[in-house]
């Protein structure tokens, strides 16, 4: 209306106050039909802060139907009681300034309920350099907002996070193309982050090997990519560096699903070349340690082989000759010599013992059956020989029957067997044990079970249980291992598995070599 009265006093001609009039009446409905379908909401004070108008969102977000129950009232009693002076200074420094930076306030609704505003506020039309009111717009900053704040916030702490982690990471999309290489993977492989991003497979840092075998089972682009979506593991490998060095990573990859939908996928490696290089030198000097402890074994055996020979053959031979010769004597002492006869009579029974001690040493350094009839032989012998001593009854199987192996396979497993039997009378309080030997293609196994108190994990891992380390030690020679397991009170179960890399047959007999 001011316009229309400075037009009228200006003395226009009727023709020309005609003219501005419609253009006047155009402009005002276009502003009212902006200011009804802005998405914002928007409040209209006079200077005092009354409402003199709302566009129709402004009435939805404050839970009114109609503009008119809005009209005439303040619109800080719309604003929560902590944001009012917030609100008040802020249009106080808009009249002062025309327009001030946008502020964050809570305003109530109809009901009562808090609604989180962004609300900024400037100064309506101007007559003659004077305000008339305030125009304020007010924006939702509530759930949504928030969710999307959170979002960038957190988009821009994972982005520093990927950036300064110590721990290489490597991001890769569904095209396999690279999308992301963080400073700590540039730094492990030498590549720069712009000669890695956007570059397929296969990558730089894949050794030959590797490369041969993802191309060997991802022929094509569509592979790999299948690959690439579904795979989720944790593994080493070895990469290549810049510079053509190898080096280790523990690996783990997964890819990242949103909306199950496929985005991209996330790989971390860790650095583990100083703990491998470490591993193979541990490695190395446990095989060492282990060819050492073979050729010792071996010469041992190979002197036991000896001595045993020897107290069999000559002194067996040397105390049957005197037997021999006792009773020679004995036959020509005078039938009246009692006394001589019972002495003759006690030497020839000590000599007979003494025998028997000779051959029960000879054999327990090297039987002879070992040798003669092979392992299965001297295991049933053994085990006849154990059920003898102790009273443990004791049952042998035995598949195939006529298994031969080489000589220090033959001694170990025999071995390993004969300390099993000594534990099992020493510690088990055992009164059956149950043996089965079985001989395959690609192993042999040696299972020897007690229905004892049974093991306890205490025992077989103590460091002063010397008889069970020696029975590791004998199967790690031969490229084996030996599991031990009991149940309380239920036994212990004793299974030594050596592998075999060969079958061959000699004297029609299965002969199995390492």
């Amino acid at each position: 209306m001011e316009l229309r009265q400075r037009v009228a006093d200006l003395g226009a001609s009727e023709t020309e106050r005609k003219r501005l009039g419609e253009a006047l009446r155009e402009s005002e409905e276009k502003l009212s039909a902006i200011f009804e379908a802005a998405a914002g909401a928007i409040i209209i004070t006079d200077l005092e802060g009354h409402i003199v108008g709302v566009n129709e969102t402004a009435c939805d977000r404050l839970g009114y139907s109609h503009e008119e129950e809005l009209i005439g009232q303040e619109v800080l009693s719309f604003v929560a009681e902590r944001d009012r002076g917030k609100v008040a200074e802020s249009l106080r420094r808009t009249l002062e300034v025309g327009h001030t930076r946008p502020i964050e306030c809570a305003f109530l609704n109809k009901q009562g309920k808090q609604l989180d505003t962004e609300l900024t506020a400037g100064l309506t039309r101007v007559t003659f350099g004077n305000p008339t009111g305030f125009i304020i717009t007010m924006k939702d900053v509530t759930d949504t907002e928030r969710a999307s704040q959170a979002l960038r916030e957190s988009e821009e702490f994972n982005s520093s996070l990927l950036s300064n982690s110590p721990i290489a990471i490597v991001v890769v999309n569904p095209d396999t193309s690279i999308r992301y290489v963080n400073p700590a993977l540039e730094k492990l492989t030498g590549f720069t982050s712009a000669e890695l991003v956007g570059r397929k497979f296969p990558y730089p840092w894949w050794t030959k090997e590797k490369t041969r075998k993802i191309m060997r089972n991802a022929k094509t682009q569509a592979d790999f990519e299948r690959v690439l979506t579904t795979e989720e593991r944790k593994d080493e490998e070895c990469r290549l560096k810049k510079n053509g060095e190898q080096f280790w990573v523990e690996l783990t990859s997964k890819p990242i699903m949103r909306g199950g939908q496929f985005q991209y996928h996330l790989s971390c490696w860790v650095d583990i070349t100083e703990r491998k290089r470490a591993e193979e030198q541990l490695e190395k000097s446990r095989q060492e340690l282990a060819e050492l402890s073979r050729h010792l074994e071996s010469r041992r055996e190979e002197e036991r082989a000896r001595i045993a020979l020897e107290i069999h053959d000559e002194l067996g031979q040397m105390l049957t000759g005197l037997k021999m010769d006792l009773a020679w004597l004995t036959k020509r002492i005078a039938k009246d010599e009692k006394l001589m006869h019972q002495k003759a009579k006690s030497m020839l029974k000590l000599l007979d013992l003494t025998m028997q001690s000779v051959k029960r040493i000879s054999t327990e350094l090297r039987p002879r059956l070992l040798d003669d009839l092979g392992l299965v032989a001297a295991i049933e012998w053994q085990a006849q020989e154990f059920e003898k001593i102790t009273g443990i009854k004791c049952e042998v199987a035995c598949y195939p029957e006529d298994i031969t192996l080489d000589h220090e396979c033959s001694t170990t497993i025999f071995r390993v067997f004969q300390e099993t039997l000594t534990n099992i009378f020493r510690h088990a309080n055992a009164t059956k044990v149950n043996v089965r030997f079985i001989g395959q293609r690609s192993k042999i196994m040696l299972r020897v079970r007690d229905n004892g108190k049974g093991i306890t994990e205490d025992d077989f891992s103590s460091p002063k249980a010397f008889g069970l380390i020696g029975m590791r030690e004998r199967a790690y020679s031969q490229g084996g291992k030996l599991q031990i397991s009991g149940i309380p009170g239920k036994g212990t179960t004793v299974v030594l598995t050596i592998p075999l890399s060969r079958r061959a047959k000699t004297n029609d007999k299965d002969t199995y070599c390492r």
